[in-house]
């Protein structure tokens, strides 16, 4: 296991405390603590998601190569070579 994958590990482990703690302090109906439980979760997924989706676009835009201009395309393109 890489540093990352612990940390991640850590971090989703005192997500789930923080939470379960909330749960269990309000001292709620097992129906409706499942009910906000399963809301948490999804909260937690969404945030995940599009963290996983901004990781993922920074890496492609990383990878890409630029972009030129119209103008500068054509130049781009010339070969050069003398025959």
């Amino acid at each position: 296991m890489s540093g990352d994958q612990a940390a991640s590990l850590i971090a989703g482990i005192m997500c789930l405390v923080l939470v379960g703690s909330n749960l269990i302090v309000r001292r709620l109906a097992l129906g409706q603590t499942i009910k906000l439980a399963l809301v948490w979760a999804a909260i937690f997924a969404v945030i995940l998601f599009g963290a996983s989706l901004l990781q993922s676009n920074d890496e492609q835009q990383s990878t890409a190569s630029p972009q030129l201009p119209h103008a500068l395309q054509a130049l781009h393109n010339v070969d050069y070579r003398v025959i």
